[in-house]
């Protein structure tokens, strides 16, 4: 296991600035996972671990080591790949065994580990095939045990999931998360989804325009995004009250009480974490979803949009108060 730290990292390309004095720590034997739309520097950020790109100034250290300057092939990472980058003249054995022989294996000992990782992540009886010859899944379950033949310390995954439907994409999420706690690697995984980083991340870091505006333990960040955009982003609902009396605060014409001292206040909730109240926002429902876990609303409140998960099919207007509200300090 290895703690990896970035010590004011920046990179241009150009002109653009790609990232700009990021600092972050990952602890040794996490999985933390870097979100934020796209071009934000994410892919960038992996690729300087990696070694794949040099900063332009700033450090990074591994256990408190400099390795900046550290070429890749000694820095023992795995890396998955937003493409996979599979090489389709290689059967499925060869895939995974290619990095164990570039590293020095014999060749034997190499195809014996590559078939240990094979059977570990089901894919017995495909070694022989071309990566043409498999499904989405499969080819990514091929790219994962690539990365962990060499037994790496960290485990880099680039947005690897993307491409995939829900269902397999939660399936490779608990296949990540139960490797990581057999072999105890750090692992780093980007991406735009944030129910995708929630679903396998110890850690969450937030990016935003090449900086980290947020970061720490997953549930701390969740429940106190500290900003309009990182709440947004992780799917809360946030709107905007006035101050009109002693905990009396306004949106459009509807006054609601809460225990805050502010002039102004930015409330945050999440969709689920609501409940019927007489005494709570009131909103006019504009479109209606069904899912397993309820009703997906649409509400408009003061022209503000909304979503609420609500339990039985509601009727053209719904009262709620936010079960579990996160106050966010107006910007």
């Amino acid at each position: 296991m290895v703690e990896v730290r970035l010590i004011g990292v920046t990179k241009r390309f150009g002109t653009t600035l790609a990232l700009d004095e990021v600092s972050l720590t990952v602890p040794d034997g996490s999985i933390t996972a870097v979100v934020g739309p796209s071009g934000c520097g994410k892919t960038t950020l992996l690729r300087i671990i990696a070694g794949l790109e040099v900063p332009d100034s700033g450090r990074v250290l591994f256990d408190g080591r400099d390795i900046t300057d550290l070429p890749p092939k000694d820095r023992n990472i795995g890396m998955v790949f937003q493409d996979l980058a599979l090489f389709p003249h290689l059967t499925v054995l060869d895939n995974v065994a290619f990095g164990l022989i570039a590293r020095g294996y014999g060749a034997e000992e190499a195809k014996e580990r590559a078939m240990n990782l094979i059977r570990l992540l089901r894919l017995e009886g495909l070694e022989r095939r071309y990566p043409h010859q498999l499904s989405g899944g499969q080819q990514q379950r091929v790219a994962l045990a690539r990365a962990l033949a060499p037994n790496p310390s960290i485990l880099l995954l680039d947005e690897p999931f993307g491409a995939l439907d829900a269902r397999l994409r939660e399936q490779l999420l608990w296949e990540v998360r139960r490797l990581h706690d057999e072999w105890g690697f750090t692992a780093i995984h980007v991406t735009h989804d944030q129910a995708e980083a929630l679903a396998i991340a110890d850690k969450l870091a937030i990016m935003r325009d090449g900086r980290i505006i947020r970061d720490g333990p997953s549930e701390k960040v969740v429940r106190d995004p500290r900003s309009e955009f990182a709440a947004r982003f992780l799917g809360a609902n946030v709107l905007r009250l006035k101050k009109v009396g002693s905990f009396k605060y306004k949106i459009g014409e509807q006054v609601l009480e809460f225990d805050r001292k502010e002039d102004e206040i930015l409330l945050a909730f999440y969709p689920e974490e609501v409940e019927p109240s007489d005494k709570g926002f009131e909103g006019e429902v504009k479109a209606i979803s069904f899912s397993r876990l309820g009703y997906r609303l649409i509400v408009v409140i003061d022209g503000k949009e909304v979503e609420v998960l609500w339990k039985e099919r509601p009727g053209p207007k719904i009262r709620f108060k936010p079960t579990n509200p996160v106050f966010i300090p107006c910007e």
